[in-house]
């Protein structure tokens, strides 16, 4: 199998089972939905921030074999949902949930939003599993990552977020995550990249279950 490379997150297509469900963790844009939409794809779109734009309704048949859910809430680990603050910007600054993300500016506008787990999301839409998780959650990836309840997605596609602050933890932090991962997934791709002009990090790693084809 080939690795694809959708907006700068790689995942295996065949692995891709039509008419299954796509988890699409910080969906603002909803680029990565809409493609996976096209593809057939069923997919909860989850964002603290509410959508300035929508998927795309223009091919309605797709839409009725492949339903789109937008949720305005972030994602957290196992145990922790309820409510957090999440901190925005108006200048491009990448929005995040405080207490998960980097050091947050006094500039930021505050708010109160929901939060979720994976599990209360795939008991709300009635997801019994995902043929593919993408993450870019500006640092809430690594409580979701280290709480993760098992084999509940034959791939997981994240933006790990270094550069922000957001991992203090370093090396120990990726030791700590593998460890608990390698249950299930083997690691596909966890390269140090620099991108964006904002420093290092591993900003598209791809985790597979084990055995899948």
């Amino acid at each position: 199998m080939k690795t694809e490379i959708f907006e700068e997150r790689s995942f295996f297509p065949e692995l891709l089972r039509p008419g299954g469900w796509v988890l699409d963790v910080g969906a603002r844009g909803y680029l990565f939905t809409n493609e996976m939409v096209r593809r057939g794809m069923g997919v909860v779109a989850v964002d603290p921030k509410p959508p300035s734009t929508t998927p795309s309704s223009a091919d309605r048949v797709i839409l009725v074999i492949a339903p789109v859910y937008m949720v305005v809430a972030g994602l957290v680990g196992i145990g922790h949902a309820g409510r957090a603050t999440f901190a925005s910007w108006d200048n491009g600054e990448p929005d995040c949930l405080v207490g998960w993300g980097g050091p947050v500016p006094e500039q930021a506008s505050l708010r109160e939003v929901e939060t979720l787990d994976v599990r209360q999301l795939m008991a709300r839409f009635g997801v019994p599993s995902w043929e593919l998780v993408k993450m870019n959650c500006e640092g809430a990836e690594y409580d979701i990552l280290g709480t993760w309840p098992g084999p509940i997605a034959r791939q997981i596609t994240v933006s790990f977020h270094d550069h922000t602050g957001a991992n203090p933890g370093g090396d120990a932090t990726y030791k700590r995550l593998f460890a608990h991962l390698s249950e299930w997934y083997d690691v596909e791709r966890h390269v140090w990249e620099e991108r964006y002009g904002a420093g290092g990090s591993y900003y598209d790693s791809l985790f597979v279950l084990r055995g899948v084809e």
